[in-house]
């Protein structure tokens, strides 16, 4: 059985040495690429993605840039589940058959197993802060709306981009809002959900946040602490943690739609911790 990662750039990606070490786990025989698409629009894209169903692939991850491309992909011609359909963006195609694929976002899944099961922090009825409205918190909010939290504030440089995202999302189930600087409330948990931990710098809002005595998960990974991670420690936070261990669940869970058995994490993280390369990205 073959299956890929596809991106641009890919050279980074762990995804193979993930899915090997599930595949071993639990004995199943698969081959796992990292491949390189150079797509020039979205037709060149569907294009490049029949021929790997073609060419014998049985699944597929989708990282930067085409996880949009791969969403269009899966409304026109086949089937969205219900994450990637509120996320608007895919990263796992299953193949079944010519003409019955799934798209689906496994990111917001692989956050809050991170969050609730290897670190314990809290998520119902929690005051929760996202720094960032791109892509990366549009596939996280979703699933964190799952667990019930009592409110979801989204603060971004540019506020109509929250004002938007907020306004997607909003529900009856928890108090979903944009911000133009923190409420008075206490947050329980703030996320880091944009790539300032890539550029080695703080989130452009930071100025206006206050950690003290709050969990504090910043998406991007590194083999040392980010500079949010850092700042946060700086100023009292409760706990810290960067998004290495997102990034195994997340695998973990396109490893069980491919193979209906669901891999160990724990080891996993620590092994890919041991090798971790600074900023490597997903």
């Amino acid at each position: 059985m073959k299956y890929a990662v596809i991106g641009n750039p890919i050279h980074h990606s762990w995804s193979p040495f993930i899915h090997t070490q599930f595949a071993e786990q639990t004995k199943i025989k698969l081959g796992y690429d990292a491949l390189k698409l150079e797509c020039a629009c979205q037709k060149s894209f569907e294009y490049a993605i029949q021929q790997l169903f073609e060419n014998g692939y049985k699944g597929l991850n989708i990282t930067l840039p085409y996880k949009t491309w791969a969403f269009e992909l899966m409304k026109k011609k086949h089937g969205l589940s219900h994450y990637a359909e509120k996320a608007g963006a895919v990263n796992t195609i299953s193949f079944m058959n010519a003409t019955k694929w799934q798209g689906d976002n496994t990111d917001g899944i692989g956050l809050v197993r991170d969050l609730k099961h290897r670190l314990g922090w809290p998520l119902k009825k929690a005051n929760l802060l996202i720094l960032g409205a791109g892509g990366a918190a549009s596939g996280v909010i979703p699933a964190l709306i799952d667990e019930k939290p009592a409110c979801i504030h989204i603060l971004n440089r540019d506020q109509s981009k929250a004002d938007d995202l907020a306004t997607r999302f909003a529900t009856e189930d928890c108090d979903i809002d944009s911000v133009d600087k923190p409420r008075k409330q206490a947050y329980h948990l703030i996320i880091n959900a944009t790539s300032s931990g890539l550029l080695q710098q703080l989130p452009s809002t930071i100025q206006h946040v206050n950690p003290q005595d709050t969990y504090c998960y910043d998406m991007v990974y590194a083999s040392y602490p980010t500079p949010f991670l850092q700042w946060a420690l700086a100023n009292q936070a409760k706990a810290v943690s960067d998004g290495l261990g997102m990034l195994v669940e997340q695998a973990a869970e396109s490893f069980y739609q491919w193979h209906h058995q669901m891999p160990e994490t724990a080891l996993v993280i620590k092994q890919l911790r041991q090798q971790l390369r600074p900023l490597d990205k997903p």
